[in-house]
């Protein structure tokens, strides 16, 4: 178990996110069990919004990119025929 702030700010933008994802989060320092999960299950209706997603539509030699500091990502298929590798890459 690894604490950590549940908003923080974007180290580029400077911009207030989420820092966590519901499945990931098992409580919140100070709150009891049912008022946590109450709280996480609110802000992750509120992140998964669908004014919040953007699906990617699989052309053949497509590239996408995206910034796991400020966003949530859900393979949710939409690639058949095309082999989905997925390569994970950290940039300093």
């Amino acid at each position: 178990m690894q604490p950590h702030p549940l908003i923080r700010q974007h180290p580029e933008t400077g911009e207030p996110c989420l820092y966590g994802c519901f499945g990931y989060i098992i409580g919140i320092k100070g709150m009891g069990d049912e008022e946590s999960m109450a709280l996480l299950t609110e802000l992750y209706l509120w992140q998964t919004r669908e004014e919040f997603q953007y699906n990617h539509h699989w052309k053949a030699g497509l590239l996408v990119m995206w910034d796991n500091r400020s966003l949530l990502h859900k393979a949710n298929g939409g690639y058949q025929g095309y082999e989905r590798i997925l390569h994970r890459t950290v940039v300093g």
